[in-house]
């Protein structure tokens, strides 16, 4: 006995149905892809870098810009388990060292370059000195630097002064070995964290440092 056609044909529309479901959960998945999100931002909503944000749902694109001299317009993405793809938002942040080029003010310090005063040896002490720059758009008043020269042991003798944003300055510390070898220098800038830098991931350095005996 042949198939009856209609049976023929719903059975060919079911299939075509499921196919098209199953299409359609797969479109509509999350997906955590930073390429296919909605929304993206250079800066991580971070008001002390200038960044952009675009947002694809809308086609739109905004740059951080400062409302006043004392309050950015800071763009960014929110994301929830309801916007795994983000969504953009807006916040206005008070500046405490005012707003500049789209960013909140703030000094970026960073060691730069060490100096030596001779060949470290066991005999007597030496000079280390560093040179501090602020890479930041404005001033820094107060400088703190810590510096490990374990197993030897420093002194300062000469603190690091306020700097402008482009200027530099030194620190420099009498240093004692008691034993010859060679030594890791370990510098941190602000080390309690009492200023607000643009980039907090700049301020730790190491150095070697040889030391002999002499002959």
């Amino acid at each position: 006995m042949k198939p009856h056609k209609h049976k023929v044909i719903s059975r060919t529309a079911v299939a075509i149905i499921v196919l098209i479901i199953a299409v359609a959960v797969i479109i509509t998945l999350p997906d955590d892809n930073s390429a296919t999100k909605h929304c993206t931002d250079t800066d991580g909503g971070n008001p002390y870098t200038k960044g952009a944000m675009s947002d694809w749902r809308s086609g739109l694109a905004f740059e951080d810009t400062c409302v006043d001299s004392w309050t950015v317009n800071e763009y960014s993405c929110f994301y929830d388990a309801q916007e795994l793809r983000g969504k953009a938002q807006t916040q206005l942040v008070s500046c405490k060292h005012g707003c500049v080029e789209g960013a909140c003010g703030s000094p970026d310090l960073v060691v730069t370059d060490l100096l030596i005063s001779r060949e470290p040896t066991t005999a007597d002490e030496f000079k280390i000195t560093y040179v501090i720059e602020n890479k930041g758009n404005v001033k820094a008043n107060e400088i703190d630097l810590t510096v490990y020269f374990e197993p030897g042991y420093g002194t300062l003798i000469e603190s690091p002064q306020p700097i402008k944003p482009g200027e530099t300055t030194m620190a420099t510390y009498s240093v004692v070995y008691k034993v010859p070898g060679t030594f890791k220098v370990t510098s941190l800038l602000d080390p309690y964290e009492l200023l607000q830098e643009s980039n907090e991931q700049n301020n730790l350095r190491t150095d070697i440092v040889k030391v002999t005996t002499p002959k």
